[in-house]
């Protein structure tokens, strides 16, 4: 595997209503740090929940494009040998989620090949709406 986590890297995220959001990294190796991941056969999901209570998330991506509750304009992209991983969300899809009463959450898991699961990124979730972010 190659990448072992404690706990996941805390990302606290802001996604700006009605702008296109991307979250673009590269995940290198424990083994040798200037070495990328290679991420080859391995899926992700990735969900932003509104509260610990809610029924389903705000935004869900999966690299399992089947999914049938992946968000519109939600896109999630492993880069194989390359250890990169994108997340994307469309304008379209921003400009329709409502400013949250208090942060939300989100996280992004990598299921290896063999099966086994690693969160690797977890955090709070702002959304700035275009009132908020007008000059």
């Amino acid at each position: 595997m190659g990448l072992l986590f404690e706990k996941p890297i805390d990302r606290p995220i802001v996604i700006y209503q009605g702008g296109t959001f991307r979250l673009s990294d590269t995940l290198y190796s424990s083994d040798s740090p200037s070495t990328p991941l290679d991420l080859t056969g391995c899926s992700a999901i990735s969900e932003i929940w509104e509260s610990p209570d809610s029924t389903a998330p705000l935004v869900r991506w999966n690299t399992d494009g089947a999914d049938t509750a992946i968000t519109p304009g939600a896109v999630l992209t492993l880069g194989d040998t390359a250890g990169t991983i994108i997340i994307e969300l469309s304008d379209e899809a921003t400009a329709i989620i409502q400013r949250l009463n208090k942060p939300g959450f989100w996280y992004c898991a990598l299921t290896w090949p063999d099966g086994d699961t690693t969160w690797i990124y977890a955090g709070s979730v702002e959304v700035a709406t275009k009132k908020e972010r007008a000059p």
